[in-house]
């Protein structure tokens, strides 16, 4: 084994996030990277935005190709996922274009290994928590000294992602399944097309069927836990998501005080 710092592994790459006040910038073409898109499995699959050629060409000191290793940098620090088609990615993120001296695989598993040093730069702010570039480059690591011992390595760690990204695409494909039939039957009503319609505060519904409110149904209940160990999450106008994802502030100024 030998000492090397991350920098050492391959160009080290901070994103940038092109103008959102540019219409032009932002399309279908090139993937762009936030933290929120390498919290799902070991590749980068899809991403919620995308930028045009003349978003690209706007930041275009920020182009990652394929196989690069994301990591994400500031705010929820220590998340790791590699590129698979050339991609941009936002501030938040510092990247490695791995070298040829070193494994792609290797060199993700080394990242993910880090977790626990990446999460003592959180709360190190009284803002926005942050592991800037110089800091990420020079951070030391322990790796093989032949790069065939870095091949072994990732090629065994990586057959377990590879059957968790297999389930992950399953349970996607059920999910797209039930949605479908779910719109079926409660959106677009087609098993009941045959039948009479009635006018509703929803617009037209199979007769025999009713509008009420949630209050009717269910049963709001509020509970404190004295866990600290319980993730929060937080109701936004884009759904339930993890507290930590989206504020940067905790409910409490105690854990244990947050519901």
């Amino acid at each position: 084994m030998k000492k090397c710092i991350i920098s050492d592994l391959g160009s080290i790459v901070t994103g940038k996030t092109p103008s959102t006040k540019n219409f032009s910038y932002w399309g279908e073409e090139i993937p762009f990277v936030t933290p929120k898109d390498i919290q799902i499995s070991k590749h980068i699959f899809s991403t919620e935005r995308f930028l045009t050629l003349s978003g690209l060409d706007a930041v275009k000191g920020c182009y990652l190709p394929s196989n690069t290793i994301c990591v994400s940098c500031i705010g929820s620090i220590g998340y790791v996922a590699i590129t698979t088609t050339p991609s941009v990615s936002n501030q938040q993120i510092n990247s490695i274009i791995v070298n040829k001296n070193h494994d792609v695989d290797f060199v993700y598993y080394l990242m993910k290994s880090l977790w626990m040093y990446f999460k003592n730069y959180e709360g190190q702010s009284t803002t926005v928590s942050i592991l800037n570039k110089s800091q990420f480059s020079n951070i030391e690591v322990l790796i093989p000294n032949d790069i065939n011992i870095e091949k072994k390595i990732g090629i065994i760690l990586s057959k377990l992602d590879d059957k968790i990204e297999l389930n992950e695409k399953i349970n996607q494909n059920l999910e797209a399944q039930a949605q479908a039939i779910f719109k079926s039957w409660f959106v677009d009503f087609e098993p009941f097309k045959n039948g009479k319609f009635v006018d509703s505060e929803l617009g037209k519904i199979p007769e025999g069927w009713r509008v009420i409110k949630f209050s009717e149904f269910l049963c709001p209940r509020t509970e404190k836990s004295n866990s600290s160990t319980i993730t929060e999450y937080s109701v936004t106008n884009n759904g339930i998501c993890r507290r930590d994802e989206k504020f940067k502030k905790q409910l409490s100024g105690t854990k244990t005080s947050n519901k």
